[in-house]
């Protein structure tokens, strides 16, 4: 139903502002009759009272109480109608505005001067048409609105018409002075201004909500401090850092203090007392304590609002959470001292494999800077010790554990091949996209050697680096096992150096071990590669022959053996020294099938030896077993 006929039936409800008027009026006894919308009300008072509305207006009830003050003004005037539009203006969000009293629906009106405002007139002022000296599109207006008169008061802005006030009024009607016309257009302009006014704080209130928004997004908080007052107006969001209630808004310098971190009061207090003082900017990192036990890092930033004489009388500033940032950066500066100062090598690729980033120990290690190899390829240190097939089962691990840990050779600047003991592990955004690779590594070339020593020393004899009684027992086994398969003889030689606990007693143990040195040496010139010879411990040593076909080919190497001992030895005590040996030989099969067997046997011969005048070899038999 339109305005004017709910109106006429007596069933037009007022908006709540218009309500609210009429009461304050009627309690003030300024209404005649009690009646909303009185035509005997002046249109000065209709124009008060539409301002008191128009001061509590809010978006939801625009159109209600500019329909109200219409309404009004139509009874008033005893207007045919009354309506105002404003456009829609360029780079302007809002829609445009249509408020009609009227017997036609709002919808109907508003199609109508919208027509007429897209091809409206040049003129700007006032203007009163009849049925002879309209145009066409005023008469389409005055038609739509009824009545036999239309009158166009313009809606200005700074740039120009922003809409207009219609009114009809009936051909009986006097024409409106020129003081009621000026009072219209005031009403009018007073239209347009309450709709800006509501857009303006549509905006500010906007403003606001995405400040307060940001401000909890980056945990800044921001205050006013009243200086003389000590009345510090704080946003939500400082509240909320503070853990205090987001509708507290306000708060005094001591309410302050009682959180700040007791290590930190006489510094921050100090800090504001010179930008008090100075009239300068303060910016300060400190730590506040909490209730809750929680314990938060603020950084806080002012600047000073002076007056006319230079005194300070107000602050501004913000303050933001930094706990997180900090300890964040503390991490951060924990791991970049782990990067610098590690004794491990660190390179950082990209997804593609190109260094970005090395640490000192890299350098050290690869021998390379990190000018060097920066964008570089990290295939720049492979070495050709690995085939492509050992890459590739890196890669799958990498795809399928995220990380790959294990030994590598990779290749220094000066070519040099040598071991590391490497971790490579993924490094991914959040969409789970591999974006680095981070590759820690050991130089493990003085492990090899410690390993390589260690292997060497548990193998061989520390004095003449002759294998041992351990790597002789292994390399006979191995000597045994070969000449089954092939159907070969293995001769085992027994050696005990005749007298020799005389020099060590007589001369020195230094003495002893250089002869022993001497003679192992000597042997070990002199006898084929493919021969071992091993010292047992003290004197007595071992030496296996392999591929033998007959004895008399053993007793040839016994014969160069003995003949070792010929030449005399020079110890360090000033003058040779002259010694013999005795010589146990055992052959396999024939004198036993296994090491042990062999090597007892052998003992037993050599015994034999000695026991025939010593510097001479015996062939082990079976007699000498029952002899012993």
């Amino acid at each position: 139903m339109s305005t004017l006929a709910s109106a006429a039936l007596g069933e037009y409800q007022p908006s709540e502002g218009w309500k609210r008027v009429e009461q304050e009026s009627r309690r003030a006894g300024t209404v005649r009759g009690g009646r909303f919308g009185a035509s005997d009300l002046r249109l000065e008072t209709i124009l008060e009272r539409s301002m008191r509305v128009f001061l509590t207006t809010r978006a939801e009830t625009l159109h209600a109480d500019i329909e109200g003050a219409l309404l009004q003004i139509a009874r008033f005037l005893r207007a045919s109608a009354t309506a105002i539009y404003i456009a829609e203006q360029p780079d302007d969000i809002r829609d445009a505005l249509c408020v009609t009293v009227s017997f036609q629906s709002t919808d109907a009106v508003a199609n109508t001067v919208k027509h007429f405002w897209q091809h409206r007139p040049d003129e700007v002022i006032p203007t009163s048409t009849s049925t002879q000296t309209e145009t066409t599109n005023e008469a389409a207006v005055r038609h739509i609105l009824g009545g036999d008169r239309l009158i166009r008061i313009p809606l200005l802005d700074d740039h120009g018409p922003v809409g207009y006030f219609f009114i009809t009024l009936s051909e009986t009607q006097a024409d409106l002075s020129a003081r009621k016309m000026a009072q219209l257009g005031t009403f009018a302009q007073l239209c347009c201004l309450m709709r800006e006014r509501l857009h303006v704080m549509a905006t500010l209130e906007d403003r606001e909500k995405l400040l307060r928004q940001t401000e909890r997004l980056a945990k800044i908080g921001s205050w006013y401090d009243d200086v003389e007052n000590d009345r510090i107006t704080i946003t939500p969001q400082a509240a909320s850092i503070f853990e205090q209630d987001e509708n507290r808004a306000v708060v005094n310098l001591g309410n302050f203090f009682e959180y700040v971190h007791p290590d930190d009061i006489e510094r921050v207090a100090q800090t504001l007392t010179e930008s008090m003082n100075e009239g300068k900017p303060s910016d300060m990192i400190y730590r506040i304590a909490l209730p809750s036990g929680t314990e938060k890092v603020i950084h806080g930033r002012a600047e000073v609002i002076q007056n006319s004489e230079g005194r300070v009388v107000a602050r501004v500033g913000s303050i933001q959470d930094i706990t997180e940032q900090q300890a964040k950066e503390a991490r951060l500066r924990l791991a970049m001292t782990v990067f610098e100062f590690s004794m491990e090598g660190v390179v950082i690729t990209d997804s593609d494999w190109n260094i970005e980033a090395v640490n000192p120990a890299f350098s050290t290690i690869t021998g390379y800077s990190e000018r060097e190899v920066l964008g570089d390829s990290i295939d720049l240190l492979r070495s050709d010790r690995h085939g492509k097939d050992f890459y590739q089962r890196i890669l799958a691990q990498l795809r399928e554990r995220g990380y790959w840990r294990g030994e590598i050779w990779n290749r220094r600047k000066s070519g040099q091949t040598y071991p590391q003991w490497m971790t490579i592990t993924e490094v991914r955004d959040p969409q789970k996209r591999v974006t680095h690779y981070v590759a820690v590594f050991s130089d493990m070339s003085r492990i090899k050697e410690h390993e390589k020593q260690v292997k060497h020393l548990s193998n061989y004899d520390s004095l003449t680096n002759l294998p041992n009684r351990t790597l002789l027992n292994s390399r006979l086994e191995g000597a045994l096992n070969d000449a089954s398969v092939k159907g070969r003889k293995v001769a085992v030689i027994a050696i005990d150096l005749d007298h020799f606990k005389h020099i060590n007693d007589s001369l020195g143990h230094p003495a002893g071990d250089r002869l022993l040195q001497e003679f192992a040496q000597r042997m070990r010139t002199r006898l084929r590669d493919s021969d071992t010879v091993a010292r047992q411990g003290g004197d007595d040593f071992v030496v296996v022959l392999e591929n033998i076909i007959n004895e008399q080919q053993v007793a040839s190497v016994a014969e160069i053996i003995l003949s070792l001992l010929k030449t005399p030895f020079d110890v360090g005590v000033g003058k040779d020294l002259h010694i013999g040996a005795s010589l146990g030989i055992t052959l396999y099969p024939d004198h036993g099938t296994d090491v042990t067997q062999l090597l007892s046997n052998a003992d037993v011969a050599m015994y034999q030896a000695k026991q025939q005048g010593r510097n001479r070899y015996r062939f082990y038999d079976n007699e000498m077993t029952q002899v012993v």
